[in-house]
């Protein structure tokens, strides 16, 4: 192709164990276009896998200095993300002086064979009660890469040894730093790549024994400290989002006034999901305009708004007053135009299965955007549309099988199997600024802290472990026997009981059988069935809820230096406390209003009157409120989901409306979720103060 310019290559990989991270650089000058490739040389039937492809916009001081970055640096700062993904649960952690977690959460290894034990004294007290050499003890803990670390202790056993062996960010040995040693203090300095440090301590070529050791201290810098018990102060933001625009030049801001939290958001995303008020537009061959309706948008509508696909594409924007001419197109309409702060998106007949001369009701396209296609069931493959003749059907878009299994009915409840909502983020007009809850405060102890930023901290997850007979333990987020967090976790950072912190779990980074990284045990004695436990984890795979941290300020007092260590570390575990407590409970006192669908003609009665949501509130409590007109008496309004139903069927009086004459009416909730008006009028009805407990 005549004028085509090359881009470098990058080195072949060849490792067959895991994947490796390839970059290339390119500076666009006056090309209009780039063409990605990549391909695999050798023989005829030979393959590759390739995985977390990315490409990224970067800036010319970016573009200058990658060149001396390592490929887990740059894998950090420009991650895969699936999708159009904000930064989520953003946090920072500020490890302790010592860096070293209690002997409670290492692990014993055998070495060439036998069955050493680990006996634990105390929390910084152990015994290796070995029954050959080559044995130890060892824990994995979180290193920086280029950092100087000091191990030491006062004293050590009779043929006692300890060292180090580091690990990148895969868990690939990086280096053993010259061995076990018997001195007392080892320093060492990490590579560029490292991530993690196992710190051994073990009898070597010595035999059987009982190795006692206590008190050891890690620490960043050349020089030992003085032992200190692990103290780590941490900052969480559950459940905050913090958006950004494209070519970040517009995003969203956290920042402290006055002890207090806030965060001033520039922009807004929401879901586009089936519990919005949808309705068809116009229809051209193979696709049709799908608007949501008018003033359904909180804030006026900048010229910034994006649309993404469930899939992740990202909507092809056009300008308003522009007919579409392909699917998967959008436009935002702004408050000057004569349908303000609307959204249009083209949706082909192959997403949403309705044929060209067939016009979706609004029900039908609310179940679309709840992740179900429709379609013709005579054909068993799901793949006809749906053009007014036979039998309609729906099943899952998320549905892979050669013949789903059909709805026949229009489904009102979320597809499932992965489905991913398309999402809508827009600028807002006016900046606003919210009050937000944190957990936990921040201290700095004298000399070099080692801090980590990141995101994707769950925090609070609802969780249950279960039984592994032969050990007579219960498992958090093991494989092997069905407790999976929500995600695969990379780190465990608590295991709450009924709200406070349980110290009889033991926490287990790197074991067998997580689901991710890490899991947690607790023995059967120290089990409570009746308790409610939660945890909160660190996220694995990071792209699949959020973006990086791209950058961090922060500001701290230097006479704070000046403060008595012990004060300073107790006022913020108080801090930390009460700001757990206060979190707990506006989680207990606030909920989330949630907008059902409204099935068999029932509407909203609008006109100023308190639209249909429902709402369960901390102590398991079910709230439902709205007014409602014209469907049809007895049957089924909306349906709730599970975890918002009763045990049994209960009956409930309201106001209701015939012919201009207000009739008392008849509300059932039955065990299954549906909502019905069986007795009284259609004219109009009121959910206002049903409430019940949710037992199932």
């Amino acid at each position: 192709m005549s004028g085509q310019a090359y881009g470098p290559t990058v080195p072949y990989q060849t490792s067959t164990t895991t994947f490796v991270l390839s970059f290339s650089k390119f500076a666009s000058g006056s090309s209009t276009s780039l063409q990605v490739d990549i391909g695999v040389s050798g023989s005829a039937g030979q393959y590759a896998y390739v995985d977390g492809i990315r490409l990224y916009e970067i800036t010319q001081d970016e573009y200058n200095a990658i060149d001396s970055m390592t490929p887990e640096q740059i894998a950090a700062k420009w991650p895969y993300v699936d999708d159009m993904k904000n930064i989520c649960s953003p946090y920072i952690i500020k490890y302790g002086e010592n860096l070293l977690p209690p002997f409670t959460e290492w692990n014993v290894t055998a070495g060439s064979g036998g069955a050493p034990k680990m006996s634990v004294d105390d929390p910084y007290s152990v015994n290796l009660v070995a029954d050959q050499s080559g044995q130890s003890v060892y824990v994995d803990v979180q290193a920086m890469p280029n950092m100087t670390y000091t191990l030491s202790l006062a004293s050590l056993p009779v043929n006692g040894y300890i060292g180090f062996n580091s690990f990148d960010a895969n868990m690939k040995f990086v280096n053993a730093y010259g061995g076990f040693t018997s001195d007392l203090i080892k320093t060492i300095t990490t590579e560029g790549n490292v991530r993690y440090l196992k710190v051994i301590f073990g009898n070597n070529t010595f035999g059987a024994g009982i190795y006692k050791f206590s008190k050891p201290m890690l620490n960043l810098g050349t020089k030992a400290k003085s032992f200190k018990p692990l103290n780590e102060d941490y900052l969480f933001f559950p459940n905050v989002q913090l958006a950004s625009n494209v070519d970040g030049t517009v995003y969203d801001t956290l920042f402290q006034r006055n002890g207090k939290y806030w965060k001033l958001a520039r922009l807004k995303t929401m879901d586009l999901d089936g519990s919005l008020p949808w309705s068809t537009s116009d229809g051209y061959p193979g696709y049709k305009w799908i608007r949501l309706s008018n003033n359904h948008i909180s804030s006026p509508i900048k010229d910034s708004g994006i649309v993404a696909k469930y899939d992740g594409k990202i909507l092809t924007k056009i300008p308003q007053g522009t007919p579409p001419n392909s699917t998967d197109q959008q436009v935002l309409l702004d408050s000057a135009d004569s349908n303000p702060n609307s959204v249009l998106i083209t949706v082909s007949r192959e997403d949403s299965g309705w044929g060209d001369s067939f016009n979706p009701s609004p029900e039908e396209i609310k179940a679309y955007f709840n992740g179900w296609r429709m379609c013709d069931t005579s054909d068993p493959t799901g793949k006809t549309p749906y053009n007014n003749l036979g039998t309609r059907g729906w099943y899952w878009v998320t549905d892979k099988d050669a013949n789903p299994l059909f709805a026949a009915t229009v489904p009102t409840s979320r597809a499932g199997n992965g489905w991913k909502p398309y999402k809508l983020q827009y600028q807002l007009a006016t900046p606003t600024v919210e009050e937000i809850a944190v957990e936990g405060g921040i201290t700095f102890h004298e000399g070099l802290n080692q801090v980590e930023v990141g995101n994707g901290m769950i925090v609070r997850e609802k969780t249950s472990p279960n039984l592994y007979g032969p050990n007579n333990s219960y498992y958090f987020n093991d494989i092997a026997v069905g407790s999976q967090f929500k995600y695969r976790a990379n780190v465990i950072l608590n295991i709450f009981k009924n709200g406070l912190v349980d110290k009889s779990v033991l926490l287990m980074p790197g074991a067998h059988n997580a689901n991710g990284y890490s899991k947690a045990q607790v023995s059967a004695a120290n089990y409570d069935q009746r308790a409610a436990y939660s945890a909160t984890y660190i996220a694995l795979d990071q792209y699949a809820l959020s973006c990086n941290v791209q950058s961090i300020q922060g500001e701290y007092a230097d006479n704070l230096m000046n403060v008595v260590d012990s004060l300073v570390s107790s006022q913020t575990d108080v801090s930390t406390r009460v700001s757990i407590l206060e979190g707990m409970h506006a989680q207990n006192m606030k909920g989330q209003w949630i907008s059902p669908t409204l099935v068999n003609g029932w509407l909203e009665y609008a006109d100023g009157y308190d639209t249909v949501r429902y709402i369960k509130d901390g102590f398991g409590v079910v709230h439902l409120k709205g007014l409602l007109k014209n469907g049809t008496l007895g049957a089924v309004i909306f349906t709730l989901p599970p975890g918002y139903r009763p045990k049994a069927t209960k009956i409930f009086m309201t106001i209701s409306d015939t012919n201009g004459s207000a009739l008392i009416g008849r509300v059932d909730i039955t065990a299954n979720g549906d909502v019905r008006h069986t007795l009284g009028g259609a004219g109009y009805f009121s959910l206002e103060g049903i409430t019940f407990l949710a037992e199932q």
